[in-house]
């Protein structure tokens, strides 16, 4: 019938509707809501002049309002907005209670941003078509565009009750409970882990029934046009729902999980930037996590190679030719061991891995949560053919970022890969950052990362040249002024270094630093207290507690070292600098027989520790 045809695919639209035709997957109330619809069109017909009303479709001229309906729809195909509202509007004057008139003028007015004047639209709709799910679906939509996840919840739960298997729904009811869930975090709600729990089951639900979908295939009733487009819009309903679930997952900490669920989104949508920027931020969290937890055995490198293979993706999609990446590197050797990247205090543990600078507080966040969805139930969402997509300068400069997401991954790759390699990564990252400075010379993230570049090449003038430019733009600025400080140290210039280290908030690193000026130049008072501050801020710094053991033994208080290298071994009982100062401790206060077991531990944890090895034959011979 002409009607069912005109407004079914609108209204029921996507893989939400095509998935009524399969096997097992038959849904009698999605059938029967198309044939309610059907029999409101009919209902809703107004005589005409000559009398005639409700008269089947094959046997009755269109009414008026129908045909301003359809005349409508094209222009909504069209993007001829403004327009299709008139005709909607008109249709609406004629026959006041037409629902895909008051539908469509919905959609019209959420295209235009009217986003009130589409609620009110479609809450008609509602009023005369409740039995029809996509109403409440596509405003839904809206006050999730809005951030009203609550009123969003509420429809996306009426359109899962009249189509409980509708992946469409299924997809958007899980999204809006983990948005929900995600906005209680941050208020103190009560429920909020329920709603994010709730809603990854309902994300679930609907990933198995589109991979199910996708595994069967287009049913044979579906027209030649539904078929072609079915793989697609599978494969577009699986990356968002992927995508949404990755939110709940972060919000549980489950980063395995999130890592899945953003490389299945980005596999079905390679083009799709967000989930590109994601994912590369990702991997980068993760391969820093992993490098710095000591009881990860297994591979962790390939974490920072993806977050640049991914980052390459994003910036070439979104740039295209605007950028070169000069400096490609795909290191084919990686050490197993982290490696040091500063020099060490005489007598002292490794005072700069990028452990203790904490990496993971410089990693650029993305703080952008809402994902742009199209309109699947208008007819311009479904035309075919690859168009080229131009992205305005807006749509550029949120993704800058990415630019420094994937310089920081090469710094961070570069601690873990053979030397004659490094270099090469440190320069692809410079590069990187004097390509973001030419798009935006305020770009200070990309000045710090430069400058975190040069400093690892010890270029240390170029290095303090990028961090005191990125302070001249942002003053307050605290990962830029700890590593300034960090390279006043390494030059020399401790009284410098001292100042960047003097305002250091809740941070420890500053306080850590400052301890270590301060033992150099033998006032081991003043460094007890800066280390004191810098553990009373992270009361797991290990390092911190093996300097303060160390200014410990300067002071001759040999209890209190012992103590420190005893929070050290705790935690890290392969560190062998920790057990021979412990030994030196106990033999200070006479305890030969633990100065023995400690410097023998110290050899077992590195049987080439010369020190320890020495003093152990001195005592044994004491003995």
């Amino acid at each position: 019938m002409i009607l069912r045809k005109l407004y079914s695919s609108a209204l029921f639209g996507g893989v939400a509707i095509w998935l009524v035709g399969y096997g097992q997957l038959v849904i009698p109330t999605q059938v029967a809501a198309q044939d309610d619809l059907e029999a409101e069109l009919q209902a809703e017909a107004v005589p005409d002049d000559t009398g005639e009303t409700n008269a089947p479709e094959s046997e009755r001229p269109m009414q008026e309002f129908e045909q301003l309906t359809r005349q409508g729809v094209v222009l909504l195909s069209q993007g001829q907005f403004a327009s299709a509202v008139v005709l909607f509007s008109r249709a609406i004057e004629i026959n006041p209670r037409f629902v895909p008139a008051y539908f469509h003028r919905g959609q019209a007015f959420r295209k235009l941003e009217y986003f009130d004047l589409a609620l009110k639209s479609l809450s008609k709709a509602a009023v005369y078509g409740r039995q029809f799910p996509d109403i409440y679906s596509e405003r839904g939509e809206i006050h999730m565009e809005l951030n009203n996840y609550r009123e969003a919840l509420e429809d996306f739960e009426n359109a899962v009750e009249l189509a409980p298997t509708n992946t469409k729904y299924l997809k958007n009811y899980g999204t809006a409970l983990v948005k929900l869930g995600i906005q209680g975090r941050e208020i103190g709600s009560t429920d909020a882990l329920e709603n994010i729990t709730r809603g990854k089951s309902s994300l679930d639900h609907a990933i198995e029934l589109l991979e199910l979908a996708q595994k069967q295939g287009p049913h044979e009733s579906l027209t030649d046009q539904q078929k072609e487009q079915f793989v697609p819009q599978v494969q577009l309903e699986l990356a968002e729902a992927h995508f949404d679930r990755s939110l709940a997952q972060a919000e549980l900490s489950d980063a395995e999980a999130l890592l899945i669920d953003l490389q299945s989104a980005f596999q079905y949508k390679d083009d799709n930037v967000e989930y590109g920027r994601r994912l590369a931020f990702a991997n980068h969290e993760q391969g820093v996590r992993l490098a710095s937890d000591r009881s990860y055995s297994g591979e962790f490198v390939n974490h920072f190679e993806d977050a640049i293979k991914t980052s390459t993706v994003v910036i070439d999609t979104v740039f295209g030719n605007e950028t070169v990446d000069q400096n490609e590197t795909n290191p084919d050797a990686v050490q197993d061991s982290q490696e040091a990247v500063d020099e060490d205090i005489a007598d002292t543990p490794q005072d700069s891995q990028e452990a203790a600078d904490g990496d993971i507080a410089d990693t650029p966040q993305d703080s952008q949560e809402a994902v742009d969805e199209d309109i699947a139930d208008t007819p311009q969402d479904s035309q075919e053919g690859a168009v080229a997509v131009t992205y305005s300068e807006q749509e550029k400069e949120e993704n800058y970022g990415v630019f420094t997401l994937r310089a920081a991954a090469r710094i961070a790759l570069a601690s873990h890969v053979e030397s004659d390699k490094r270099n090469d990564l440190y320069q692809a990252a410079i590069d990187d950052c004097n390509t973001l400075l030419e798009l935006d010379p305020r770009q200070y993230t990309a000045m710090y990362y430069r400058g975190l570049a040069y400093r690892m090449m010890d270029d240390y003038p170029a290095a303090l040249d990028s961090f005191t430019s990125a302070l001249r733009i942002w003053p307050q600025y605290p990962d830029a002024r700890l590593r300034r400080g960090i390279v006043w140290f390494h030059v020399g210039e401790l009284s410098l270094a001292l100042k960047d280290f003097g305002d250091s908030g809740s941070d420890p690193r500053p306080r850590f630093w400052a301890g270590l000026i301060y033992q150099r130049q033998g006032e081991h008072r003043k460094a007890i207290r800066a280390y004191s501050d810098a553990i009373r801020a992270n009361p797991n710094y290990e390092l911190a507690y093996s300097n303060r053991g160390l200014s410990y033994l300067q002071t001759g208080e040999y209890e209190r070292a012992i103590n420190d290298f005893d929070e050290v071994v705790l935690r890290n009982p392969i560190d062998a600098d920790s057990f021979f100062h412990r030994g030196l401790a106990y033999e200070n206060l006479n305890q030969i027989f633990n100065a023995i077991n400690s410097l023998e531990s110290a050899i077992l944890a590195d049987p080439d520790h010369e020190p320890a090895n020495q003093r152990l034959q001195t005592l044994q011979t004491l003995r």
